[in-house]
């Protein structure tokens, strides 16, 4: 099996030239910033406009051109170092398995039953037919498929003197 080093030489190589040209661009800058800040010109010298064109040349050949060849360097060779990098993938799980278990961490116990319930018939189920399995009151029963809906869990529809419960899906 390969090293580190072996697999990834090329990406470790632009990564530290890059650096190294990088500096060396800031280095040329900032001496060539302490030379020119001790001469005085004025705007009476007769070859103003040739020299501030030669200043301007050398800063972009010895330090502008420099500093963004380093720049893409070290990009690059990141670039290289994260090409050979794998990452493990991870089983995908089923999204009504990952919604189920979110919803059965948001929902009370009660409401758990309630939506398990519902979940088990295709066409709905009666209010009334929740009242009578559950166990619970009719009041506590509209509570809690109220919170449901507000929850964007379910829809309710009138059914006679009833109402009929869906999951919205």
């Amino acid at each position: 099996m390969p090293s580190f080093y072996e697999e990834n030489g090329l990406g470790l190589i632009s990564v530290i030239l890059g650096c190294l040209l990088s500096i060396t661009a800031v280095v040329s800058m900032a001496s060539m910033a302490v030379a020119y800040s001790s001469y005085r010109l004025s705007l009476s010298q007769p070859h103003l406009i040739d020299y501030v064109r030669g200043i301007i040349w050398r800063l972009i050949s010895e330090s502008i051109l420099p500093l963004i060849g380093g720049i893409v360097l070290v990009f690059s060779g990141l670039r290289l170092l994260n090409a050979h990098v794998r990452v493990p993938r991870r089983a995908t799980r089923h999204p009504a398995r990952v919604r189920g278990k979110a919803l059965d961490m948001l929902l009370g116990k009660d409401e758990r039953m309630i939506m398990g319930m519902i979940g088990a018939s295709k066409d709905g189920v009666l209010q009334s037919d929740i009242v009578i399995r559950s166990g619970f009151s009719k009041v506590k029963t509209h509570r809690i498929l109220k919170g449901l809906e507000a929850k964007d869990l379910i829809r309710r529809g009138r059914f006679g003197i009833t109402n009929k419960i869906m999951l919205n899906r």
